[in-house]
């Protein structure tokens, strides 16, 4: 009987805690909600006002220029008619004057005096020139609120969305040293609706953003493009990054809804050379190498860091003459005061664009490499003895399968020069 009621009570605590994990997962669902609803409302309050003070601005930058030009008319309308005024008003003094005189010469009999009253008396007859009632400007503002209102209300009306969840969403990540490749996919939807997608839109923003929203103007586009993955680098080790997608669908100019944040980290250190040879200089963590010396010299990487399905990337930062020995590439492993890497165990370009695969020259022949080439080696684990290894360079790519003792066993990269001033960068 006690072994039944034992057997029970693990299954009730198996399932107690089944519970409270689903339980965990709904309390989290709860705050998402709640806390995307909070943010849009923020937003959309913050777009509005702004949207509000700019219509404002608009409108009253309209009415001064209204009221300026109203004033200009005004102006430039009634300086004249106050010069003519003031003739009218000059004449209207001089002519009573002049009838006071005609008064006064009634009660003398001056007869130079009245000479020279009726002399004056030709000028009675002359008047200025005063525009008619038609010809004064009435000034007046027209316009059709009627349209305008329409066409703002329609405007407005237009502005923005609510979307319940974007329509893509990153999917998983997997880490990658000093980085991590970051996938996303279309989210599937009950009616089947499906997009025709031309572009996605990748953003990074350093810290949590589900922790910390005020980091959301931190995020800076990482990757604009037709790729569903997109391989993040520059990441520091164990820091947090917080990344967002969207995309922009045929015959549209407006990109869709953010996916929901997603938190990520890598616990690997980036792709570094050894520091062991003292004929390379190394800088920038140990990601770049300076040839320092001018006899053959090979420098390795720190440890065993390329897996399976990695991709590597080394960037020629300065180059001297290319030739068919100075190589880089993969290995097996480093052989201590060995000059050469092509050989059994390798897989190795040449600065001239010769392949070597376990020290055979292949018939495919890449560009040279020279300043600024940047060479990309890829991975693809094909059991049970097998690496498929595709490398790249200035848009040419070339694949070839290695066999190798344990494909799933990482491999070093490693460089040979000869001279100065060979720089590079591996990323």
């Amino acid at each position: 009987m006690n072994e039944i009621i034992t057997s029970t009570l693990k299954d009730a605590n198996r399932h107690l805690n089944k519970l409270n994990e689903q339980n965990a997962i709904l309390k989290k669902a709860i705050f998402e909600v709640e806390e995307s609803a909070q943010n849009t409302i923020r937003e959309i309050d913050a777009i509005f006002d702004k949207i509000k003070n700019q219509i404002n601005n608009i409108i009253e930058t309209k009415r001064n220029k209204l009221k300026e030009n109203t004033k200009s008319i005004q102006i430039k309308s009634i300086t004249p008619l106050k010069q003519c005024k003031k003739v009218i008003e000059n004449e209207i003094v001089s002519t009573e004057k002049y009838i006071l005189s005609g008064q006064h010469l009634l009660n003398t009999t001056d007869e130079l005096y009245s000479a020279e009253f009726e002399e004056q008396s030709k000028k009675l007859g002359s008047l200025p020139a005063v525009p008619t009632i038609e010809e004064i400007p009435f000034i007046s503002f027209q316009y059709d609120l009627n349209d305008l209102m329409v066409e703002f209300e329609t405007r407005i009306n237009n502005i923005g969305n609510i979307s319940q969840i974007g329509p893509i969403q990153i999917t998983q990540h997997l880490e990658r040293p000093g980085g991590c490749l970051i996938e996303w996919s279309e989210l599937e939807v009950d009616d089947n609706t499906s997009f025709d997608i031309q572009l996605y839109n990748l953003q990074r923003s350093y810290g949590d953003l589900t922790l910390n929203p005020e980091l959301e103007v931190n995020f800076k586009d990482c990757y604009t493009g037709s790729n569903c993955f997109y391989l993040a680098k520059d990441m520091r080790c164990n820091d947090v990054y917080t990344f967002r997608v969207r995309c922009l669908t045929e015959n549209s100019t407006i990109w869709s809804a953010w996916s929901r944040p997603y938190v990520v980290s890598t616990h690997l250190k980036p792709f570094m050379w050894s520091s062991v040879s003292t004929d390379y200089k190394l800088t920038n963590d140990n990601t770049i190498a300076t040839k320092c010396s001018t006899h053959t010299a090979i420098i390795y990487s720190d440890s065993a860091q390329f897996y399976p399905n990695y991709s590597i990337e080394f960037t020629i930062l300065e180059s001297s003459e290319p030739s068919k020995f100075q190589c880089i590439g993969l290995i097996d492993k480093p052989i201590p005061e060995e000059k050469n890497i092509i050989r059994q165990g390798t897989f190795v370009l040449s600065t001239t664009g010769q392949l070597f695969v376990d020290g055979n020259e292949k018939l495919t022949q890449l560009p040279k490499l020279d300043k600024n080439s940047k060479v990309i080696f890829s991975s693809e684990l094909m059991l049970p003895d097998k690496l498929r290894i595709t490398v790249e360079n200035q848009n040419k790519t070339v694949t070839y399968d290695w066999i190798v003792d344990d494909p799933e066993q990482p491999l070093y990269f490693a460089a040979c020069m000869d001279g100065q001033p060979w720089k590079l960068l591996v990323e």
